[in-house]
């Protein structure tokens, strides 16, 4: 009898260690789970973060400029008009010096060349000495929208495009207006216009075509 209680009670110490066993083996592999999820949530926190790569863009060089010679050769289409350009300052009386020739026309070497910034002017006679057609005796045939060339004594060839033409009295004449423009690329083309006056060997008007570097 005393053998039979002991048995039993053997095998109930035996189910109970089982069970406590079991508990603390399931604890433990939860603690191991805890503990491996808690270091690869820390991996993932400290981890460094990809640097961001900025493709850096690479900068268009500068062009650079190119030198404007000196007007040498005047041609304008629509008027069949192609001659030489004289180089000229003022005369004895503080006035652009006329072209030598009935037939070129004159740059006024004072101011802008045709090509740089501001207003570069070129002017030409009406008429010769006996009253026939002289370099821009036709001046007033251009239009808004006609081209202009001016060759460079380096062989660059500049076109400009007629934009205004106005008559302005001689003695109103607007010489900061037509000679002094320092806006933009611009080309000024005068010459004489209105009636002569033999009294002032002179004509009454001045007629004036604005065009624009294109």
């Amino acid at each position: 009898m005393y053998r039979i209680i002991a048995i039993a009670y053997i095998g109930l110490l035996f189910v109970v260690f089982l069970f406590v066993f079991a508990r603390v083996d399931q604890s433990a592999s939860q603690d191991l789970m805890i503990a491996s999820s808690k270091t690869m949530a820390h991996i993932v926190a400290t981890d460094t973060p990809a640097p961001t790569i900025v493709p850096t863009a690479t900068p268009s060089p500068t062009p650079t400029p190119q030198p404007i010679g000196q007007p040498v050769r005047l041609v304008i289409p629509r008027l069949s008009i192609d001659t030489t350009i004289e180089s000229k300052g003022n005369d004895s009386e503080g006035h652009m010096d006329v072209p030598v020739s009935w037939s070129n026309v004159a740059w006024y070497n004072l101011g802008s060349k045709p090509g740089e910034s501001g207003a570069a002017i070129i002017a030409g006679h009406y008429d010769n000495s006996s009253g026939g057609p002289a370099a821009f005796y036709y001046l007033s045939a251009l239009q808004p929208g006609d081209d202009i060339y001016v060759v460079d004594e380096l062989g660059k060839t500049l076109i400009f495009k007629v934009i205004d033409k106005r008559t302005y009295n001689y003695d109103l004449f607007p010489v900061d207006a037509v000679f002094n423009d320092h806006s933009g690329h611009k080309l000024n083309l005068i010459t004489c216009s209105g009636i002569w006056d033999r009294m002032a060997h002179n004509y009454t008007d001045r007629l004036v075509v604005f065009s624009e570097l294109q």
